[in-house]
């Protein structure tokens, strides 16, 4: 999976929605550079997330992040076990949703 998100942000970096399960999401700019893929605010939707400076997201949390997606996505309640993994989880989520992976 983190190959497949690298690629496709390496080649198409673009402003991604969080997808929330409630409310309306906020934006946020993706991008890859080499092995790395970084989140900043949004460069052209509003609202716009409150990052400061740039995040790199960290691929050990990938499989992890993507597994609790499909829970999510599914209805469990997961947002305790991946607020204890990670604290860029809404990015995480908004990635997924942004390249319509199957769950």
């Amino acid at each position: 999976m983190w190959d497949r998100i690298v690629y496709e942000f390496q080649k198409n970096p673009r402003d991604v929605c969080t997808y929330p399960t409630r409310g309306e999401g906020v934006w946020f700019h993706v991008w890859a550079e080499g092995r790395n893929l970084y989140v900043a605010n949004s460069k052209t939707h509003m609202p716009s997330s409150k990052i400061k400076g740039r995040r790199c997201l960290d691929p050990d949390e990938c499989t992890a992040m993507f597994n609790l997606y499909k829970r999510r996505c599914r209805g469990e309640a997961v947002s305790q076990k991946a607020i204890a993994l990670t604290r860029n989880q809404v990015y995480w989520y908004g990635i997924f949703h942004a390249m319509d992976v199957d769950i």
